[in-house]
């Protein structure tokens, strides 16, 4: 009795740990949860149609390059891509959307692309000073001034100027006071009147802003998503902050280099 029970206890033993191999490999296996992608687009007050090529209104973009411009008190270990695998996305990022890469010596471009990233904090600044009575001299208390040092961008990034003066569901106050006050990691890609640039003048023709919380995820390895996000907003104007979750995108497959969105029936 005391062997068969061994043998038993011995197999279920054996059982537990083969199914406990099978679960580390389910859940190795298991992909990670896609970030949730904030995009902020401005064109400026330009048509949309002008800015988006078409087989009538092809648009051939020259590009400058990027820049790595961290905002705010970067975090130690923070991954950044590699500078040539960001261009090489942001090309076929605007390939799949039509537009068309020259190059010295080839047709004149309409715009002239160029793209910064980095992380993004929301820098505060707090001082104390005390009360005063005039009178007594007593101290009657403390006053604390916040100053934000980096606001005007982190407020761009998460797209405050576009809900100004609007009503807004808790929801959406919610997620846009989150981006501003959590740390981000961005992409932005900038448009540039080319023509201008020849008259040495800067004129920005169109900007998307592309962001990502950043605890929890890596900029190399979520800027293919955050682009194919954002990809049908450039040249566009969004009235309000955009956030495009794993869900939304599954409805609407945007493939990086094939140039179609493809709303799902």
């Amino acid at each position: 009795m005391n062997l068969m029970m061994t043998r038993v206890s011995r197999l279920f033993i054996a059982l537990l740990v083969a199914l406990g191999f099978s679960l580390e490999l389910i859940a190795a296996k298991k992909p990670k949860k896609e970030p949730d992608v904030l995009i902020v687009a401005d064109n400026f007050g330009h048509d949309v149609n002008l800015l988006r090529p078409s087989e009538t209104n092809p648009i051939n973009y020259l590009l400058l390059g990027g820049q790595q411009w961290d905002l705010g008190s970067s975090v130690a270990g923070e991954k950044m891509p590699p500078a040539s695998e960001l261009e090489a996305l942001i090309h076929r990022t605007l390939a799949s959307q039509g537009f068309t890469h020259t190059q010295v010596g080839g047709p004149m471009p309409q715009i002239v692309i160029v793209y910064g990233y980095g992380s993004a904090y929301l820098e505060v600044d707090e001082y104390s000073e005390d009360d005063v009575d005039s009178e007594s001299g007593e101290i009657t208390g403390s006053t604390t001034t916040t100053t934000m040092l980096n606001g005007r961008e982190i407020f761009a990034l998460a797209g405050a100027a576009k809900v100004r003066g609007k009503i807004l569901s808790s929801a959406i106050t919610d997620e846009i006071n989150d981006a501003i006050q959590t740390g981000r990691l961005y992409i932005t890609v900038s448009a540039l009147d080319a023509q201008a640039l020849r008259e040495k003048k800067k004129k920005i023709v169109w900007r998307t802003r592309i962001s990502i919380p950043s605890r929890g995820n890596w900029l190399p390895d979520a800027m293919e998503v955050m682009l194919a996000s954002a990809a049908p907003f450039f040249g566009a104007d969004s009235d309000m902050p955009v956030i495009l979750r794993e869900e939304d995108r599954r409805k609407t497959d945007v493939q990086i280099g094939e140039a179609t969105v493809v709303d799902e029936p």
